[in-house]
C-alpha cells in the first residue's frame, strides 16, 4: 500500500439547514482516513459531526459536535454551546453508527 501525503477524505459534506422556526444551521460532516491508528483507534479514520446555528450577528455556535479521538473513542460535547469540553461517549464502533446518532441530534434540533 502507497503511503499517503496527507489524509484522504471519505466523506466531506457542508450544508444550509432552517427549522421550522426559520432559525439557520450549518451542518458540516467530515471523516477522513489517516494513518492515526494510536489516536482514531482502531482503524485510522477520523470522524466530525457539527451543527452551528447562525445567530443574527452573523456569528455561529456549535450546537451539536460528535467526533472521535484518544481516549474516549466516539464521543459527544454534550453541553454545547456553553462548554465546549464537557464530553460524553457514545456507543458508536464505527463512523457509521455515530452518523446514526448525529441524525438523531439533527432531527431533534431542526423540529
Amino acid at each position: 500500500m502507497k503511503k499517503n501525503d496527507g489524509p484522504s477524505p471519505l466523506v466531506d459534506l457542508k450544508w444550509r439547514r432552517f427549522n421550522e422556526k426559520g432559525d439557520s444551521f450549518v451542518v458540516e460532516v467530515e471523516v477522513t482516513q489517516t494513518e492515526d491508528f494510536d489516536k482514531f483507534a482502531p482503524d485510522g479514520i477520523r470522524a466530525i459531526f457539527r451543527v452551528l446555528k447562525d445567530d443574527n450577528n452573523g456569528e455561529s455556535r456549535l450546537v451539536v459536535l460528535i467526533d472521535n479521538h484518544k481516549p474516549l473513542g466516539f464521543h459527544v460535547h454534550d453541553k454545547l454551546p456553553d462548554l465546549h469540553d464537557s464530553r460524553e461517549k457514545i456507543q458508536a464502533n464505527s463512523w457509521q453508527e455515530a452518523w446514526s446518532i448525529f441524525e438523531e441530534k439533527m432531527q431533534e434540533i431542526f423540529k
